[in-house]
């Protein structure tokens, strides 16, 4: 048996989904992270629903997360990691902490903010594929972003299913979704004050498959489509937590969708050094 590596980590909660990011991590292929990532996020060791890797050595920042996929909730706990160590790539005025950091599955580096004291929260800007939405059906869109695909079920027309891992397996393998980095079945029902989510969210590279506790990516899926059916603003989104995440869709010139921000809760849950 090889001997373990030590690892420092944080875990967070951005609103639920669980993420533990393992800080300046020694070089390592995609494989290795995978494989690592689901050591960590195993109950028997630290548990949560995701891993991500992020190296604070370079002026930008950058998270890759366990199968190369973007996050925009663990983007946003990044960006709070580095604004509560003071990391200069964080500049701070009036209490707001505002930066850029790289991240798996994003192009080019994105802009990010965070807030420490009270009650922390974080946000993260994020560019929009052109075409990014279209409708395969009634009560059944897909939403491609950059590193990650969603595909949006109406509750009122396709229920939750009992079954979720397999039903989400299925839709994805109907849709021809099995390549990319990741991808997300996010059934939403509206509410009187925004609506609400239930994503079931699979990475190739780790072949896992979770309900998660909260989804950033999928809170912006929903908010493109109701851009798309009239709904202006910002849409508050209630995860399975029970937490808020905000997304806002920014149209360009001509009307079209052209970038989103995210924002919401992040609690740190410990640091320390971990084993795997």
């Amino acid at each position: 048996m090889s001997a373990r590596v030590p690892y420092r980590f944080v875990k967070v909660s951005p609103g639920g989904n669980t993420t533990i990011l393992v800080m300046d991590p020694p070089a390592m292929s995609s494989r290795q992270r995978a494989e690592v990532a689901a050591r960590l996020m195993d109950p028997l060791h630290l548990g949560a629903e995701q891993v991500g890797f992020v190296n604070t050595t370079s002026a930008i920042p950058r998270l890759d997360m366990m199968g190369g996929e973007f996050c925009g909730n663990a983007a946003r706990s990044a960006a709070l990691v580095l604004a509560m160590s003071g990391h200069p790539a964080m500049t701070e005025h009036d209490g707001l902490h505002t930066g850029r950091i790289e991240v798996s599955g994003a192009d080019s580096p994105l802009d990010v903010y965070a807030r420490i004291g009270g009650n922390p929260t974080a946000g993260i800007d994020i560019p929009l594929p052109a075409a990014g939405l279209s409708r395969h059906a009634l009560g059944i869109h897909v939403a491609r972003l950059d590193g990650i695909t969603h595909v949006l079920l109406d509750e009122a027309s396709s229920p939750f299913p009992e079954n979720y891992a397999a039903y989400a397996a299925t839709i994805r393998a109907d849709l021809g979704l099995t390549q990319c980095e990741a991808a997300g079945c996010i059934w939403y029902s509206r509410e009187k004050d925004g609506a609400s989510i239930r994503p079931v969210v699979w990475v190739r590279e780790t072949d896992t498959t979770y309900y998660e506790t909260a989804c950033g990516s999928g809170t912006v899926a929903l908010a493109l489509l109701m851009a798309a059916n009239g709904h202006a603003g910002t849409v508050s989104v209630r995860q399975p937590s029970g937490s808020h995440i905000a997304a806002t869709i920014r149209p360009n010139a001509a009307g079209s969708p052209e970038s989103a921000r995210i924002d919401g809760p992040v609690a740190i849950i410990a640091t320390g050094t971990t084993y795997a």
